[in-house]
Formats: structure tokens, C-alpha cells, sequence
């Protein structure tokens, strides 16, 4: 079948090539007539989905070399793709969510989704980050802004966000489509930067370990950047900045050949350490940045003979570079970082580590979490094979002793897995300390201990995989072994997801589900074998590839926070006043967010540090400073009572604000979804008051602006 296969495509080369593609090209019709039948054909989607499947025709046609040619030129294709996302204003975010909270009569973004849909789990991204970035265009990217919190901060280290001094744009290359492209094609730079970047980044570290598997990295970069864990929290950085700096390491080690080229890797070195130290999130920065030094190291002695002493010069380089990136962010704002770093939340925060064996084995429910919703997805997502690969590992170092060998890559992230797991498990604030371990939460260092699980068996499928045939004993044993783990596994992570919100999450069909995931693939993993390889690497890049399609949703433009008719009115306003102070109010605090991202200086907006110059005008004393002094969303609630402040969780504060205290603030205009004049919350003289103090200038759809008239 195959000889006859190769012998019609060799006489009849130009019909063969013209049913390959064909036939590949009917996919990208049949997604948009079944999959999204009641709207008309989306030329976007329709342009990259026929890119994806053409090029799926093109490795099934050519085979091998266009493998190789991918591999190649897969930088400019890489940068090739990219710019063509920019160019369409795609991006990776879920803030359509938007559209469907404000003004959700008036749709704007229902057709901007090409694939997926948003979550509204991600608030940190399209309820945090996004409004600020596009309160930052509003003020020029400058670094000084007095929008956010409607008082004057630095924005370049905490809060740190976009801004066009030197030293923050090279730190945070992401930014800087911010300096030349159009605030929607330089959003789709920012959110799909990292993605691209890291893709590469873990794809050449794994070449490193695998030893130029090409297949094998290709496959173990889909998994680990597309995990579960990875989407959902959108945190590629980690894993990309981690991976950079191991590859020029190497590089440094093994390919620089002169000084000039040893000159230069430093100083990329000392440059990518600034930009990973810059992401100023040490509850992730500090495991990531043990993994480096684990892998680091293992390259210090395993290449030892290549190094000399004169090379520690080079040391100084890197210092030197990172040194004049980071001090100049740091000295700028370092009364905001210690201002920050004195709040009751997150600033005092202190783990001593112990209780964390239940997210070690919630992987096998977030194999689910894209297709069955879940509360917290972020939270409990991970994936590897946990505990296999250390199991695995242990008896490959046991055997390396034996025969006398040493793989110094093995052994330090046996090691690293070791202080990891220690940490994870057992109470101990001298150890946490010392390691810096204090600042990370015990659920943040799962994906790390995940992520180097995965790593691990990366390393024992390139080094310690078997030719021969397995026995048929050994096949029973490991079949026997893949159904008391996956039955172990799934039988943790129900007790551990269950738990977590009280409810009942895994049911007996999605427990079957997840088996059906587990268990073929514990067993793969167990076998180590040239075909069963072949099959985890297939499941990799699938699983990997679906998860990327279904977390979130791939989107065009930003229309829900630029489209709708409040929007226009406020900047409107904002026009004729543009130093008004605005503030919303009830419980709505996407208003507040979507009024900053216009270009407002809204009280109210996310509070990255204690909002003392507004707060101490309502409560001089200082009575609730334990409650605002403190990273926060704030809900306004107007009130005949006294003015307080109330916390309702670590990073949400309610601020029940007397009517006769708006003016106190300073407050020009509110805006809010609840209408005063119908409210029944109020006494006839209490409301009478309150709308003696607010104007309605504006209402549509449900949401009002309010004059205030303050004297």
C-alpha cells in the first residue's frame, strides 16, 4: 500500500499535491460551518486555521524535510507568526468577560473571539492588568501617573506596569510595542510576547538536556508551556526567563570561542537576570530561581574542565549589566516598595512551609478544569506524573552509581525536588527563612515541583530509554503499577479538590475521565521504550495543544474596554475635566477599572499600596488601618452611617462611605449601576440628601454618571 502510495505521488506529483492540501484545506471550511454555525464565516479565523492544517499538509506531503526546513527557519517563522498576530490584534485574554458586565445590552466584542471563551477567573488580567495598561496610554506611558488611585505614583516597580523610561522598557521587553504600534496591536505585542519567547526559550534548554532530540523537546516545551497550570495563571515568563538563562549559560561554556563572544553572552546574561529579577513576583521568582541555580550548577561541574578562574571577570560583567537595569527601577520607586513592603497584606506575609501534599496530586481534575468548570482553576491547576518521575529517578541514580556514572543534570534536580518537597510538607520557619522560601506560598510551589517532575522524566526518556522488547512479566508489572497509581492519584485529587470549596467536583464520570488519561499514559511513562515513547510524545503535544485552544480564548482588538457608549462619555468628560477625581460605587468594581482605563483618576481603582490620601480624610485615627493598608479591590457603598471600612477577603475591602464624606475625597463624578433616585434603601430624607450631593448626568443601560455638587 505504501510502495503504491510513493508511486502515484512520484507520477503523478502535481494531482498528489493538489489532494494532500485539498483535502486539508476542507477542515478550516468545516470548523466554521459546524463548529460555529450561527454566525457568519470569520476571515481571521478562517486565515489561520487553514494556516495550521496547510502546514499539517505540508509535514504529511514532505515528510522529513519539511521537518527539517521547520527546524531550520523556525525563527523567522516564529517572528513571522508573531507579527502577523500584532498586525490582526490578536491576543491571549479573556476580557470579553467585560462586555458582558458593563452595558451588557450593548455587545461589542461578541465576534472578537476566534477561539475558546473568556474566563472569568482571570480578573487579574483583564480586571487589573489591562485597565492599567490602558489607563497608562491615556497618560502617555509616562512614568509618573496620577491615575491610578487618583494619586501620584511611580510605575515601574510596584505598581510596575508600562512606561517609556529606559531602564523599565528593557527590563520589561514586552512594553515595547507600547513606543510605536497602536494601542491594539501593542496590547496583542504585550500579550503574546512571553508565549513566543518562552516557547523558544524551553524548546532550546530541552535540546540541551535531550541531547538534540528534536522531537522529544518539540514535545516536552508543548506540554510545559501549555499546561494547565501555565494557562491559567498566565505566568510563561517563569519558565521562559529560567530556560534563557540556562541556554546562554551553556553557551557561554561550550560555544563561546573568543572573548569579544564571551564578552557578549554576559552581558545577555546579566541583562535576561535583571529582566527575571524585574517581574518583582517572589512567590514564583525565588523556586524558579532555585531551578536555575540547580541546573547551573550541574553545568559548572559537569563541564569544570572547560572553565578557567579569569572567567570569574566575566561574573562581574553580568553584575555590573544587571545592576544598572534594576537600580534605576528600584531607586525610583523605593518609597513605594517600602510603603508596599510594611502592608499587613501582601507585605507581612510569611510561610513556614507543611501541608501541601494535596495540590501534589490535584493534577489528574485539571486535566478537566478547560471543558468542567471549576472555582479556581488557577489555584488548583497542575500537571505531571507526580510521584513517578522521582520514583523513576531515584532508581536511575541508584543504577548510575553502580555502573559508576554520574549525571549531574539528574542529580540536582533530585535534589532541588528533595528541598522542594521538604518544604512542602513540613513546618519549618528557620528553613524557609534562610532559603527565602518564606515568600512563597505552599500552592505556588507545586508548579514548580511539577514542573521539575517533568523535567526529570524529560531527562530519563532522552538518556535512559530501552531498545529492547519488553518481557511480558514486566509488562504485567507495570500495567499492574499504572492502576494502583492512577487509582492512588485520582483517589488524592478527589479528596483534595472536593475539599477545597466543599462541593463535589470530581463525580464517578469525571473520574473515569481522568483515568482514562492517567492510566495509559502513567503506563507509558513507566515503559521507557522506543514506540511507547513515540506515544507520550504524541500525547504531549495533544494534550498540550488542546489545552492551549480551550483555557482561553484567542481574541481580536480590545473593543470591550474601548467600544461602549459610557466609555465615549467619560472621555468626554474627562475632555472638559481633566483633573476631576472619580469613584464608583455599590459592588460593581469592574466600573471602577473601566473608568481608569479610560484615562480617569479613579479613587477606587485597585489599590496597589494603602490609599493614605484619601483614607486619613475619612478616618484621621487611623482606626481601620489594618484594613486598607494592604493590596485591595474597593467596593464604595454609600451610607447614611458612619464611614468605615469592612474586609471581606485578603485583597477586597468594602469602604461604607457616608454621604457627607464624598465631598471630603473630593469626589467629582461617580459612577455606578445603581440608580439613587429608585433606590428603597434609603429614607426619604437620607436619599433626598444623597441626591442633593449627586447629579445625574448620564444614564444608559443600566449604568449612571453623578455630578457631584460639592461646594
Amino acid at each position: 500500500m505504501l510502495k503504491e502510495l510513493k508511486d502515484f505521488r512520484k507520477n503523478h506529483t502535481m494531482l498528489s499535491v493538489a489532494l494532500v492540501y485539498g483535502f486539508f484545506l476542507l477542515f478550516p471550511f468545516l470548523i466554521e460551518k459546524f463548529v460555529y454555525p450561527d454566525i457568519s464565516i470569520n476571515w481571521i479565523r478562517f486565515f489561520f486555521t487553514t494556516l495550521f492544517f496547510e502546514t499539517i499538509a505540508t509535514i504529511v506531503y514532505f515528510g522529513r524535510n519539511a521537518l527539517d526546513f521547520i527546524y531550520k527557519y523556525r525563527y523567522l517563522i516564529g517572528i513571522g507568526l508573531f507579527s502577523v498576530c500584532v498586525a490582526f490584534k490578536i491576543n491571549y485574554s479573556s476580557m470579553v468577560a467585560v462586555d458582558d458586565v458593563i452595558q451588557p445590552d450593548i455587545k461589542v466584542a461578541e465576534e472578537d473571539i476566534l477561539i475558546g471563551r473568556a474566563r472569568g477567573i482571570r480578573s487579574d488580567e483583564f480586571l487589573v492588568d489591562t485597565p492599567v495598561l490602558l489607563s497608562q496610554y491615556n497618560n502617555g506611558f509616562e512614568l509618573e501617573t496620577n491615575k491610578i488611585m487618583a494619586s501620584t505614583l511611580k510605575t515601574n516597580l510596584y505598581p510596575k506596569t508600562a512606561n517609556k523610561t529606559i531602564p523599565s522598557v528593557l527590563t520589561s521587553p514586552y512594553t515595547l510595542g507600547y513606543l510605536f504600534l497602536p494601542i491594539e496591536n501593542a496590547y496583542s505585542f504585550h500579550r503574546l510576547f512571553y508565549w513566543f519567547v518562552s516557547f523558544f526559550c524551553i524548546f532550546e534548554m530541552l535540546m540541551i538536556i535531550t541531547k538534540k532530540n528534536r522531537l522529544l523537546s518539540f514535545a516536552g516545551t508543548v506540554f510545559a508551556l501549555f499546561s494547565p497550570v501555565v494557562l491559567w495563571f498566565d505566568c510563561p515568563q517563569f519558565l521562559g526567563y529560567t530556560a534563557f538563562l540556562f541556554v546562554l549559560t551553556y553557551k557561554f561554556i561550550n560555544d563561546a570561542k573568543s572573548w569579544k563572544q564571551r564578552l557578549l553572552y554576559s552581558v545577555l546574561i546579566g541583562w535576561v537576570g535583571a529582566c527575571y529579577i524585574m517581574i518583582i513576583y517572589p512567590a514564583w521568582q525565588v523556586p524558579y530561581g532555585y531551578l536555575f541555580f540547580a541546573m547551573f550548577f550541574a553545568l559548572i561541574i559537569k563541564y569544570r574542565k572547560k572553565l578557567k578562574w579569569k572567567y570569574l571577570l566575566y561574573g562581574i560583567v553580568i553584575l555590573v549589566v544587571a545592576a544598572s537595569l534594576v537600580l534605576p527601577n528600584v531607586l525610583t520607586s523605593w518609597d513605594q516598595y517600602e510603603l508596599e513592603s510594611k502592608t499587613v497584606y501582601p507585605g507581612q506575609r510569611f510561610v513556614v512551609g507543611g501541608g501541601g501534599w494535596g495540590p501534589l496530586f490535584e493534577y489528574p481534575a485539571s486535566i478537566l478544569f478547560s471543558i468542567r468548570n471549576f472555582p479556581n482553576p488557577c489555584e488548583a491547576s497542575s500537571i505531571s506524573f507526580f510521584p513517578l518521575p522521582i520514583i523513576l529517578g531515584v532508581i536511575q541514580i541508584i543504577k548510575n552509581i553502580r555502573k559508576k556514572k554520574v549525571d549531574h543534570l539528574l542529580n540536582a534536580l533530585m535534589i532541588l525536588e528533595v528541598i522542594f518537597l521538604f518544604f512542602s510538607l513540613v513546618e519549618c520557619g528557620i528553613f524557609a527563612k534562610v532559603s527565602l522560601l518564606f515568600m512563597v506560598p505552599v500552592k505556588r510551589l507545586t508548579p514548580t515541583i511539577q514542573y521539575v517532575c517533568l523535567l526529570i522524566l524529560i531527562r530519563l526518556i532522552s538518556d535512559y530509554s530501552k531498545d529492547k522488547k519488553q518481557k511480558k512479566i514486566e509488562l504485567f508489572v507495570n500495567a499492574i503499577i499504572s492502576i494502583l497509581f492512577t487509582i492512588a492519584a485520582i483517589y488524592l485529587s478527589k479528596k483534595s479538590i472536593d475539599a477545597m470549596f466543599n462541593m463535589i467536583y470530581m463525580t464517578k464520570v469525571k473520574c473515569i475521565l481522568s483515568a482514562c488519561v492517567i492510566l495509559p499514559t502513567s503506563f507509558l511513562v513507566l515503559s521507557r521504550r522506543k514506540i511507547t515513547n513515540c506515544l507520550l510524545i504524541a500525547f504531549f503535544i495533544a494534550f498540550g495543544l488542546f489545552q492551549l485552544l480551550t483555557v482561553h480564548p484567542l481574541v481580536v482588538g480590545a473593543d470591550a474596554y474601548m467600544d461602549k457608549p459610557l466609555y465615549g462619555e467619560i472621555k468626554d468628560i474627562i475632555k472638559e475635566d481633566k483633573d476631576s477625581i472619580w469613584m464608583s460605587t455599590e459592588n460593581h468594581m469592574f466600573l471602577a477599572q473601566a473608568t481608569l482605563a479610560q484615562g480617569a483618576r479613579v479613587i477606587n481603582s485597585v489599590n496597589y499600596l494603602p490609599n493614605y490620601g484619601y483614607w486619613k480624610l475619612i478616618d484621621p485615627d487611623k482606626v481601620y488601618d489594618d484594613v486598607y493598608n494592604r493590596y485591595s479591590h474597593v467596593q464604595v457603598h454609600i451610607t447614611e452611617q458612619e464611614s468605615s471600612f469592612t474586609l471581606i477577603t485578603p485583597d477586597l475591602m468594602r469602604l461604607n462611605l457616608n454621604y457627607n464624606d464624598i465631598c471630603k475625597l473630593g469626589v467629582d463624578y461617580v459612577v455606578t449601576d445603581y440608580i439613587y433616585e429608585d433606590s428603597g434603601n434609603y429614607s426619604p430624607e437620607d436619599k433626598e440628601k444623597i441626591l442633593n450631593i449627586l447629579h445625574r448626568i448620564y444614564l444608559e443601560d443600566g449604568v449612571a454618571i453623578y455630578k457631584t455638587n460639592c461646594m
